[in-house]
């Protein structure tokens, strides 16, 4: 009730396109007559209603559109767009921060990421997919912090400014993994992406038999994969088959 900027000021203009937000509220239009009528709201109903779409809805809406309403250079941005306790949460954060997303199926452009990792795991469940992927990112590129729906959702317009750290894969409760013992089925193979740059120096760099991805395997790995019921796979094929895994321990 009282998490209001003091930016605000009531005004005849940002009223009425407020009320007619409200009824297209939860919908792709709202985004739409926004944009149509935001060059008459003062800066404060500009950001404030922005913020408030997003949150709301942002479904099925043109990408584009939003980058660039988010990218506008009116004054008042970061007290306006955030509420005051996500201006604090935001004063809060260090000078790089590390973010999560999982991402659709053949996603190409995107501008949400989550501080939680529990928060983007359970958005690859809703979304099926089988990781989320890690990323750091510099303060300086987060255009705003919002917490309105306990997502702790930063948005970054540019992703060429993400930097890609690592991919975190979503385990099916119903995989079993277990000690390896010389009878039959997989060993698990870290994947490249994973462990770019390994100490062990008798891993050597080949070609998952699935997906093609590349991956490590250990000296190990050759000596167990002589045993002609044996086959390898990459982490991500051997959980997406959710298959009964045996392997080595990689600390993937």
């Amino acid at each position: 009730m009282y998490d209001i900027s003091n930016n605000f000021k009531w005004n005849v203009y940002d009223a009425a396109v407020a009320k007619k937000l409200l009824e297209l509220e939860g919908t792709p239009e709202a985004i739409k007559y926004f944009a149509e009528k935001s060059e008459g709201l003062t800066n404060y109903g500009y950001w404030f209603f922005l913020s408030t779409l997003w949150v709301s809805y942002s479904g099925y809406s043109d990408l584009n559109l939003w980058k660039s309403l988010f990218g506008s250079d009116r004054p008042g941005k970061k007290k306006s767009l955030m509420k005051p306790s996500e201006v604090k949460a935001y004063d809060q954060l260090g000078w790089f921060v590390t973010a999560y997303r999982a991402h659709r199926k053949n996603e190409s452009d995107w501008i949400s990421y989550t501080l939680n990792k529990e928060t983007a795991f359970r958005f690859a469940k809703e979304r099926g997919a089988d990781s989320i992927k890690e990323y750091k990112i510099k303060k300086r590129d987060i255009t705003a912090l919002f917490l309105r729906r306990s997502e702790d959702e930063i948005i970054v317009l540019d992703k060429g400014n993400v930097q890609f750290i690592r991919e975190h894969i979503a385990v099916s409760e119903a995989i079993s993994i277990s000690p390896w013992n010389q009878d039959n089925g997989y060993i698990c193979l870290p994947l490249k992406s994973n462990i770019p740059d390994p100490e062990h120096k008798d891993w050597k760099l080949v070609y998952c038999p699935s997906c093609g991805k590349e991956c490590w395997e250990s000296e190990l790995a050759r000596k167990i994969l002589k045993n002609p019921n044996m086959k390898s796979a990459c982490t991500m094929c051997s959980l997406r088959k959710g298959i009964k895994v045996r392997g080595e321990n990689y600390d993937t």
